[in-house]
This record gives structure tokens, sequence and C-alpha cells, in this order.
């Protein structure tokens, strides 16, 4: 369904339901939870858990997302539609317009994840995708300068002793 509030309620109840279900978790890689803003995320779907003798495998969650990175039609059709790209599924019938500005986002998502990159494999996409998440800073100025104050402090503490 749509998730213009970015609450992940499918991706959540799919994971719970596998889960509880096939015993298997699906675990998010270190900073890849998905977020607002964030063309995707990347998980290990653990199935070495149920069955030892096989290797575990990969989820790439990719979810529309205006980045600011988007060409003008999409911009301004988004400005006009408020909802977009998280509009309601329930009538299917778009327009040229909106049709268009949703494959637009698709390709517009895929080129910020691969960059020049062209994945020919899950695993070429799931190193693109760590690339593009690793490039991704989630911390605020704030964030930031208690990271600097920290590290120099650190450093002063270590030259000290």
């Amino acid at each position: 369904g749509s998730d213009s509030e970015f609450k992940f309620f499918d991706l959540g109840a799919a994971i719970h339901k596998i889960r509880v279900d096939l015993g298997i978790p699906i675990n998010f890689n270190d900073n890849s939870n998905p977020k607002r803003g964030q063309n995707c995320a990347i998980a290990t779907i653990e199935y070495s858990v149920v069955d030892g003798n096989v290797g575990n495998g990969v989820l790439i969650y990719i979810k529309p997302t205006l980045d600011e990175n988007q060409p003008i039609d999409i911009v301004q059709y988004q400005s006009v539609n408020p909802a977009f790209p998280h509009e309601g599924t329930l009538d299917q019938f778009y327009s040229e317009t909106q049709f268009e500005c949703y494959r637009m986002l698709g390709f517009n998502m895929m080129d910020s994840i691969c960059g020049d990159t062209k994945p020919k494999t899950v695993a070429d996409l799931k190193g693109a995708g760590d690339n593009y998440l690793s490039k991704l800073t989630h911390k605020t100025p704030r964030e930031n300068m208690t990271d600097e104050l920290l590290k120099s402090l650190s450093t002063k503490i270590s030259d000290s002793v």
C-alpha cells in the first residue's frame, strides 16, 4: 500500500510473517535500515538459521523516494500531486503523465543507487547499494559536531597518556 508516512508497515508485516511462519530472520545491515529520503536498504535473509547447510540471502529493498535529484517534470508533478510517489493503488488507470513520472522516478532512483556501474548480478546490485548507503550521512549537524568533539577529546586523552 501507499506509505507516505514512511512507517514501512507492509515491509514490517512481511518480515514478521517470514520470521513467525518460516523461522527465517531478516536483519538489516549496519546503517541500512529503511529511512525517509533513502532509496534503498539492504538486509540479510538468514536461511542458515533454519537450514545450516545453505547460504544466506540478500534482500534489497527499494522504495519510491524523492531525494531532491529528480528532473523538473517529476518535481512539477509532485508539486501538483503531493501524495506522489505514494499515491494509492486503488485506481489502476494512470494518466500518461503519472505513469511517466513513476517510470522516470524508478530510473532516477536506480541511477542514484548504481551510479556508473551496471549491475549484472544480485551481488553487483548489493555492492552498488552498499556503496550508495555508505555515501549517505544521516547525522544532523549537531551529531557531526558531537562526533568531532569526542574525536578531539579522545585524541587529547591518548596524547596525554
